[in-house]
């Protein structure tokens, strides 16, 4: 069988963070199935003819959409700006640059007035090695809001959990590193971190952050610098998803959450449900084997279904239905 033999660039995996998925189960024969797999195979090697691919000369580690402007908000992580795309020519227009650190998740208002910058910044440097390569190094990490309508810019830190979540506790308390935010049907954005889930409004001066009592989350994140062929999935390690009425978000990360006897749950995943009309909030632990991959979540129109790496789940969490043989690659988003 001849397969084209171009395949789309590393980095344009990454714009599948907040992907569509479906899920099949094929039940057919040895040979049918054999046929089908070397048909798929020819639709991954020559995914790149499907769709325009526009260079952003860095790695995506997040998308938001502008519809009234017709423009593509893109964290570049790599760069340390978010590029900005025309949807209606696919061309690259002046980015937002002068970022205090990595942009790691974007959030845009429902009314389309403020775009939320998370600046990841998570820095550990090894002996003799430099926190930051292009600015001093930060202390906390910090988000921006940005006025799209006034073109005001506002960067705040983000608070540290209260209480601290590390035993024993640390002083100063361990940094909130931001890992996945996204805005549902209401005016705060979800946002969760290392140490805690806050919802901030940005409305205020400075933005507004308030703290989620439950659950009490502890999720991994990978540090700065970072060794070479490392990408913003493997960084980040969470994923962020919003139903189509807007009404419930999903997270995907990794780490745990601690039980109402105060110890942690078992299991190396952590699934979040933020229903936005009640504020309920809520997180079940989860292992798998392989884990969860790629780290993409996508949920449904009313929130019913959703899709967590290789698996489909209810609102209940429980398993409708999977991939067959999942290879969880999450740096190639597959």
């Amino acid at each position: 069988m001849n397969c084209p033999t171009s395949a789309p660039p590393l980095w344009y995996s990454f714009l599948t963070h907040r992907s569509n998925l479906s899920l099949k189960r094929l039940d057919v024969g040895t040979t049918f199935r054999t046929i089908l797999l070397g048909l798929f195979s020819c639709l991954a090697v020559s995914a790149a003819t499907f769709g325009t691919v526009v260079v952003i000369g860095g790695h995506a580690s997040d998308l938001a959409l502008d519809e009234s402007r017709g423009l593509l908000y893109i964290a570049n992580f790599g760069g340390r700006r978010v590029d900005v795309m025309s949807t209606s020519t696919n061309t690259l227009r002046s980015a937002i640059t002068g970022l205090p650190g990595e942009p790691g998740s974007l959030a845009l208002s429902p009314d389309h007035r403020y775009l939320l910058v998370t600046n990841y910044d998570n820095c550990s440097p090894a002996p003799g090695l430099s926190c930051d390569f292009q600015t001093q190094p930060g202390t906390v990490p910090q988000l921006t809001v940005i006025d799209l309508v006034s073109n005001a810019r506002q960067t705040v830190n983000i608070p540290p959990a209260t209480p601290s979540t590390t035993t024993p506790p640390t002083t100063p308390p361990s940094p909130s590193i931001p890992l996945a935010m996204a805005f549902g049907g209401g005016s705060k954005a979800l946002l969760v971190t290392s140490t805690a889930i806050f919802l901030v409004d940005p409305t205020t001066k400075p933005p507004t952050f308030v703290q989620q009592a439950s659950p009490a989350v502890a999720l991994t994140a990978a540090p700065l610098p970072t060794t070479f062929g490392t990408y913003p999935p493997q960084i980040l390690q969470a994923s962020i998803g919003v139903s189509g009425d807007q009404q419930t978000i999903i997270v995907l990360a990794q780490g745990s959450v601690t039980t109402s006897s105060g110890t942690p749950a078992a299991g190396t995943q952590l699934i979040i449900k933020y229903n936005v009309a009640s504020g309920a909030l809520t997180a079940v632990s989860d292992t798998s084997t392989p884990t969860l991959g790629p780290r993409v979540v996508s949920v449904d129109r009313h929130g019913v279904n959703f899709v967590a790496g290789w698996s489909l789940f209810n609102q209940q969490y429980v398993l409708l239905a999977e991939y067959s043989w999942p290879s969880s690659l999450i740096p190639q988003g597959r």
